[in-house]
């Protein structure tokens, strides 16, 4: 029979607090790589949802639902798939009530190049209720990526294949009520506005907003690469994910390159945007060039509402790399998920006070990871990192005297006494000079001595000041 599986794992446990931090890595089918691409919480415990990959295969195999308790135990697998069709998915699980998860991917025949759209409506005890392959009228190829519930009832799906970029409109029972078709290439992740009249889809390097009644496309707008210090920035921004904010404006991540030659960086790409298409801030933030922490290619991002935070996950080599910045782009930060392996579409989620994650993980082959932590890395009621108090608005400073050749005076107003560390950032995003300095209530000056930086364009970067200013140094 096809569904015959074994599952063996790993089990790391941390202690910390007099709690475990859980990490297990399940191999689902011999001979196959397998792939978390979905966490959701599922009661007490965990649904991991993703795809079984055969090797030297990239078209998909079959589907899968892991059930795990709390500690990451196993308490059911499923498999979903039909005989001589192989079937992917992204990220497009959505719960349905208390009464299990509706799957959107992708279907094909064997050795068929044309991808049809997939849902299976599955129970919370992850039997199949029902399975349809879409029929989409004037999209002959697609692959569903996304997932998202409408507060009125139905869905939106998107995706696409080659240059087509699909958003469609499903009813409760998966039908299809609109479909829309964009040449701007495949989209990987949507978002709907606090009232659910608009929803907002990442296609590469662009957003669409689109009203979710009729499909009616009010604007696009293009990603706006970071600077970061470097005067040509970053080459390409590849999208990855995108989350909707209360007020009305959401947040996307993804991943930044630069491969210039001598210097190739990928590094976590973040923006925040108002819903009338205003961008409000972009950055990247690549790994710190003293430790190499941080980096990587992004590809998850979570909003933590009570502290005005963002997580933003991207792939390591040995672990998951959380970069944590404020509602500002400001970084805060960076956390890493130790793994045995390079991890690959990372995802985070949190629930209960508790962050949990699944992506695959090579060591030997490709196995799902599950993560479970402790405890909240950044407690809601604690709002301090470096021994300073986190500032609720931004303060904008300025510089002088611009050029210089040794001493450069930074001044700045400050509503806190805490303590900042200021950095020094050259032209190709590289921090050459950092201090850390103890701030007042009221106005500040501090004096920067950049005599033994080489002559050239630099900036300052200070989690709570903004000085929107470049420097020259001159000997």
């Amino acid at each position: 029979m096809k569904y015959f599986y074994s599952f063996c794992l790993i089990l790391v446990a941390i202690q910390a607090n007099s709690q475990f931090a859980v990490t297990k890595y399940f191999d689902i089918t011999p001979l196959q790589y397998d792939l978390g691409t979905k966490i959701l919480p599922d009661g007490d415990g965990y649904a991991i949802f993703g795809y079984q990959l055969p090797l030297g295969s990239s078209s998909g195999g079959d589907l899968f639902l892991l059930r795990l308790d709390k500690d990451g135990n196993e308490l059911s697998r499923h498999v979903y798939g039909l005989l001589n069709k192989k079937e992917g998915m992204g990220k497009g699980v959505v719960p349905v009530g208390n009464n299990g998860w509706l799957i959107a991917g992708w279907q094909l025949l064997s050795g068929s190049g044309a991808p049809k759209g997939f849902l299976v409506r599955v129970g919370s005890n992850g039997n199949v209720l029902w399975s349809n392959t879409l029929t989409i009228p004037n999209i002959a190829q697609v692959m569903i990526y996304d997932l998202v519930a409408l507060p009125t009832g139905g869905f939106i799906a998107v995706g696409g294949a080659s240059s087509v970029t699909a958003v469609i409109k499903l009813s409760d029972d998966g039908d299809v009520i609109w479909s829309k078709k964009f040449n701007y290439g495949p989209a990987n992740s949507v978002c709907i506005n606090a009232t659910g009249g608009n929803c907002f889809v990442l296609s590469r390097n662009k957003v669409l907003k689109i009203r979710t009644t009729d499909g009616l496309l009010k604007w696009t707008a293009d990603i706006e690469l970071p600077q970061f210090g470097n005067p040509d920035g970053f080459m390409s921004v590849d999208l990855s994910d995108i989350v909707s904010i209360g007020d009305g404006s959401f947040a996307i991540t993804g991943t930044a390159l630069n491969d210039e030659i001598f210097d190739f960086t990928l590094a976590p790409y973040a923006s925040l945007w108002k819903e009338t298409g205003e961008i409000l801030w972009t950055e990247a933030y690549p790994a710190d060039p003293n430790t190499g922490e941080g980096g990587g290619s992004g590809k998850s991002i979570l909003y933590l509402p009570n502290q005005q935070e963002f997580l933003l996950s991207s792939e390591g080599n040995d672990g998951i790399n959380i970069t944590r910045v404020d509602r500002k782009g400001n970084l805060l930060a960076v956390h890493k998920i130790p793994t045995p392996g390079l991890c690959v579409f990372p995802v985070l989620n949190k629930h209960q006070g508790k962050y949990f994650a699944t992506g695959g993980i090579f060591f030997g082959g490709m196995n799902t990871l599950f993560f479970r932590s402790a405890g909240n890395w950044f407690p809601d009621e604690s709002l301090k990192m470096d021994n300073r108090s986190h500032l609720p608005t931004k303060q904008t400073g300025t510089i002088s005297p611009n050029p210089t050749s040794d001493m450069l005076n930074l001044k700045f107003s400050s509503q806190y006494e805490c303590l900042i560390k200021i950095k020094v950032i050259n032209a190709v995003g590289k921090v050459v000079m950092e201090s850390q300095n103890q701030v007042s209530l009221g106005e500040n000056l501090i004096a920067l001595n950049v005599n033994s930086l080489p002559s050239g364009v630099y900036w300052i970067s200070a989690p709570e000041i903004e000085f929107p200013t470049k420097i020259w140094v001159k000997k």
